[in-house]
């Protein structure tokens, strides 16, 4: 715990080793601590790196490396492109296609 008064001050690092331990180490055996230093530096994504100045969305949806197929991603794209559209419309609700 931290300061007096302030026992929510390492929630989300005690969270974010939670979900590590449950999500990678414990799902596998690692033979030295070279193996799971690797393996953590793998499955942790530098915010830098994943982070696109602009972008419409910045949810995370947890799955493996490839996530296009995931349901969670499919809805993610479907709102921020139903989003998109909305608010290109004109008044009549029609797309309005892009200038040239």
């Amino acid at each position: 715990m931290g300061r007096k008064g302030n026992c929510g001050d390492k929630a989300v690092a005690e969270s974010f080793c939670h979900t590590l331990q449950t999500v990678l180490i414990s799902l596998e055996d690692y033979d030295t601590h070279e193996a799971v230093q690797t393996a953590v530096f793998e499955y942790v994504v530098a915010y830098k790196s994943a982070h696109l100045d602009g972008a419409a969305s910045e949810k995370v949806v947890h799955s493996s490396h490839s996530t296009q197929s995931e349901p969670e991603t499919i809805h993610e794209v479907w709102r921020i492109l139903h989003e998109h559209v909305a608010g290109t419309a004109d008044k009549s609700g029609t797309p309005v296609a892009p200038g040239p």
